[in-house]
């Protein structure tokens, strides 16, 4: 038998010459066709691991995403569909005919493919983030070994959409508003200026609706019989023919017109005087003069005494005029002298001094009672020597009465220093000495009267500074009593100043000039010992 020429082999000729070859047909493979990358950009290589997942048509349906985070951090939602394999091209076996057999051989060529095994469509489940990737299959090792060199397939990166970062908007800046920023300026000028007089304004402690206080009340009828003494100085003094007291009468009015505007009230027009005044003033003489203004002095005198704030030293003031006045126009008609309890002058006991304080304190700084307290005895401490200094060059009597009226300034000296125990303040110290004016040794009686006025004025102070003397709860000064004192050492330094000389002021213990309202200080200082 012959066998049959290999399919591998050509045919020869009768001639012996080898004939062409014929065109074979293409096999046909029996297994699935080899996957291959979509077109695109070529592939690259990455370390991600990769799970590859082939459908019918050997395609790669689902492959990771090279640039997207690593499941641990960011998975990717799984596609909801898979698409569908494109259908398998079938191989044109019509263009080559197959070639014809030598011989007859009981082998068919099988001609019809091989059935296509059936691949599952549906999508595989999602790699779990935390698991690694599945190993791949033989068959899938097979077809990457086909494909050439081993390279990581990489499928083409798929750009993942970032919103973009919304960038806060600029503030609107703000417009001032005028309007808003005048309104809070006069606002704010209003505030102050309420403070401001807040601040100045002296509160008298009585309710506005409850009336007028008691100081008010005795200021209205203070002013209201000064007007009235002023209408009767005049009309008594047109009528008196003694020059010596129409002198008295005329001194009167000047001081009861400075008075009357003192007590807060209008001054009248020269010759003029109030309808009601001008009647009273009708038929009087220089005697009921000098007894209406005794009276209206010792009132002034008593209101001092329990007058708010420096109406004090004003009732004190105007009442040391009146009386003294009184007591000068009686003396000049023969009269006896008016009845008061400020004259004379005598000596008052010293209280004892049952103060127990733990500490002693200093006096407080500015215009109050602590500083007018101390001020009033360095003057009568200072007194006190120039007395001694000034009586030795006076001859008789003049020498006893100024030795009798040193006396009197070292009581008032000891009554002040007791104040100062019982008000925790230090007391005034002894000194050896103090540098006086030249006057005291070669004019002493005119040094002694200008001494004297100037404790008015300290006594002044004192007056206005310390606290109302009767039914004060406030007071400063317990005892003795400090306003008391005050309006006593105004009296007696005023009347000791007409003794030595001296004249008789409108209003005593009220500077004539400016004053910044403190305190007023010994013009001299203690000499050094």
């Amino acid at each position: 038998m012959t066998d049959s020429d290999s399919p591998a082999e050509p045919a020869k000729d009768p001639s012996g010459e080898s004939a062409p070859p014929k065109a074979l047909p293409r096999p046909r493979r029996t297994g699935p066709r080899r996957a291959s990358l979509p077109a695109g950009s070529p592939a690259r290589v990455s370390a991600a691991p990769s799970l590859l997942v082939l459908d019918a048509g050997g395609l790669v349906a689902v492959a990771p995403d090279v640039g997207a985070p690593a499941p641990e951090a960011e998975m990717a939602p799984p596609p909801e569909t898979v698409p569908k394999a494109a259908p398998t091209p079938e191989v044109d076996t019509q263009s080559t005919p197959p070639p014809e057999p030598d011989t007859d051989t009981d082998t068919d060529t099988d001609t019809e493919a091989a059935p296509t095994p059936a691949v599952d469509t549906q999508s595989a489940p999602p790699p779990e983030p935390d698991t690694e990737a599945a190993p791949l299959t033989r068959r899938a090792r097979r077809l990457a070994g086909d494909a050439g060199p081993a390279a990581d397939v990489v499928p083409p990166s798929r750009k993942v959409p970032v919103a973009p970062v919304a960038r806060p908007a600029p503030a609107r800046a703000r417009q001032p508003n005028r309007a808003w920023a005048w309104l809070r300026g006069l606002l704010f000028l209003i505030l102050i200026s309420v403070i401001v007089v807040g601040a100045g304004t002296v509160v008298t402690g009585h309710d506005t609706a409850a009336g007028p206080s008691v100081t008010e009340v005795n200021r209205g009828a203070a002013w209201a019989r000064t007007s009235v003494l002023l209408a009767q100085a005049r009309a008594a003094h047109d009528a008196q023919k003694d020059p010596a007291v129409k002198a008295l009468l005329g001194q009167g009015a000047d001081a009861l017109k400075l008075q009357l505007a003192a007590l807060d009230g209008p001054l009248p027009a020269d010759g003029a005087a109030p309808p009601a005044a001008a009647a009273a003033a009708a038929g009087v003489t220089a005697t009921s003069f000098a007894k209406e203004l005794a009276g209206s002095a010792n009132t002034l005198l008593a209101d001092a005494l329990t007058a708010g704030g420096a109406m004090g030293r004003t009732f004190a003031a105007a009442g040391t005029n009146r009386l003294l006045l009184a007591s000068a126009l009686d003396r000049q008609l023969g009269s006896p002298a008016p009845e008061s309890a400020y004259l004379p002058a005598a000596v008052q006991p010293v209280p004892d001094d049952t103060a127990a304080c733990k500490a002693v304190r200093q006096p407080q700084p500015g215009n109050s009672g602590d500083a007018a307290i101390t001020a009033a005895a360095q003057a009568e401490q200072k007194a006190v020597y120039a007395y001694q200094v000034a009586g030795s060059r006076l001859p008789e009597p003049g020498f006893s009465q100024a030795l009798g009226l040193g006396s009197l300034h070292q009581n008032n000296l000891d009554l002040l220093n007791a104040a100062l125990a019982q008000h925790c303040l230090p007391v005034v110290a002894p000194a050896p000495g103090f540098v006086l004016a030249p006057g005291y040794t070669t004019a002493p009686a005119a040094a002694l009267a200008k001494l004297e006025g100037g404790l008015v004025l300290v006594y002044g102070d004192l007056a206005a500074f310390s606290p109302a003397s009767a039914g004060s709860q406030s007071a400063d000064f317990p005892a003795p009593d400090i306003r008391a004192m005050a309006v006593a050492g105004m009296v007696q330094s005023a009347s000791r100043q007409q003794e030595w000389g001296g004249p008789l002021d409108a209003l005593p213990g009220i500077a004539a000039g400016p004053s910044n309202g403190g305190p007023t200080v010994p013009a001299s200082v203690p000499a050094a010992p």
